[in-house]
């Protein structure tokens, strides 16, 4: 067994993501051995996307979405390592919408790649 797993739900807006990852958690949840459920994260949008939104509308720069980025990366990064000398306990990361917005963004006519 991988003691490290992550499932990244991509989609746009409205087609159901954070109810399949709901979903998704509540089974994981119910259908665990007792003390058995082992470190879970879940990184919604409000974690995502919700940081950059709020920076949209008064000049989000390349340099705060890098940052943002990095800092989701690192924390990734973290947890992986966290647990790479046990068989178990292990850790599942779900992350709700890491998606293109992150890497493309229209400006001024062209597109700005980060």
């Amino acid at each position: 067994m991988v003691p490290f797993k992550a499932l990244l739900v991509e989609g746009t807006s409205g087609v159901g993501k954070s109810t399949l990852i709901d979903g998704l958690i509540r089974r994981h949840i119910g259908t665990a051995s007792p003390r058995k459920i082992r470190s879970l994260v879940h990184l919604a949008q409000s974690h995502t996307y919700g940081p950059l939104a709020v920076r949209e509308d008064k000049g989000l720069t390349v340099e705060d979405n890098v940052r943002h980025l990095e800092r989701i990366v690192s924390t990734m990064e973290w947890l992986h390592a966290s647990v790479q000398e046990h068989t178990r306990p292990w850790c599942f990361v779900v992350i709700d919408s890491l998606h293109l917005t992150h890497c493309m963004r229209p400006g001024g006519g062209e597109v700005e790649r980060y």
